[in-house]
């Protein structure tokens, strides 16, 4: 008697893998097969893949609440000649994508304020801006520029911080603030005028003397005076300061900053000088006092 027997298939299991996705961006499946002895996906008789699903789209959230969102990975439908399967699910992560911040570049004159900083934000996903991107914080940008940072120490480097998003994080790149130099400093003698044995370096020195015009920050430290008469006055050019009567230009130059943190002459792309007048007055005839008119009197007797 003829009889019959039935080969039942091998039973082989099929684990989705763990993946994970950019927020925004398209996700991708695969998975390992066990139990097939020396065979391999694509030498496996009458293999056809499963099909797998999270239930990811490219608008699903990086995060759960506080938590990093985490999807399960189920897969199901393949087949072989010789195989059934069992399926184990896998975990898709959800991470952020990340946004760019690029400050703008920006320059600033010597002394003056720090401008304001701005940037562009690039890497939005789903058509998504500043504006509507869920739970968007802008970051702020800055540098280490202040009102005595030197042209000597420009650029300056402009970086972001800061800044959240629900779906996103921050890579901010770098730009630089440049430092200018001041156009004009313009440094005038002041006309001034003096008895005849009055200070002439009391009324000519650093700290008076002179006015200024585009002088953006700093201490002057030193200034060089030079004094010429005027006809008829006869004295010829010097540094040393007159004590004759008479009138005479004066002339500064050579000006140069206190230290330490009170600038440069390298700041200013011109330093000009103007010269003033110092007009020295002469010693005028002093009346007797009633008291000393009395005494000589007394003395003559």
């Amino acid at each position: 008697v003829n009889g019959s027997f039935t080969i039942n298939k091998k039973s082989a299991t099929i684990t989705a893998d763990n993946k994970s996705v950019n927020y925004g961006d398209s996700a991708s499946y695969s998975v390992t097969l066990s139990g097939i002895g020396s065979f391999t996906a694509a030498t496996l008789p009458g293999y056809s893949a499963p099909t797998c699903t999270s239930g990811y789209t490219t608008t699903t959230s990086a995060m759960n609440g506080s938590n990093p969102n985490t999807l399960t990975i189920t897969c199901s439908g393949a087949s072989s000649t010789n195989y059934s399967f069992n399926y184990t699910s896998g975990t898709l992560t959800v991470d952020k994508a990340t946004l760019t911040i690029t400050p703008d570049a920006k320059s600033v004159t010597y002394g003056n304020a720090a401008p304001s900083y701005t940037f562009t934000v690039s890497g939005f996903k789903n058509s998504e801006t500043t504006s509507s991107a869920a739970g968007y914080s802008a970051p702020s940008c800055s540098s280490d520029y202040t009102t005595t940072t030197d042209v000597a120490n420009s650029p300056r480097s402009i970086t972001c911080s800061g800044g959240a998003a629900t779906n996103y994080s921050f890579a901010s790149a770098s730009a630089n603030l440049t430092i200018n130099k001041v156009t004009t400093l313009a440094i005038t003698a002041s006309n001034k005028s003096a008895n005849f044995g009055d200070s002439i370096t009391s009324l000519y020195n650093a700290s008076t003397g002179y006015t200024t015009s585009g002088l953006a920050t700093g201490v002057i430290g030193a200034l060089t005076y030079t004094y010429a008469g005027v006809s008829p006055t006869v004295y010829a050019s010097s540094t040393t300061a007159p004590t004759s009567p008479g009138t005479y230009t004066v002339t500064p130059s050579a000006v140069s900053f206190a230290s330490p943190g009170s600038g440069s002459t390298n700041n200013y792309a011109n330093i000009t000088y103007t010269a003033g007048t110092l007009t020295i007055n002469a010693a005028k005839d002093r009346k007797s006092t009633p008291s000393e008119l009395q005494s000589r009197v007394d003395i003559s007797y």
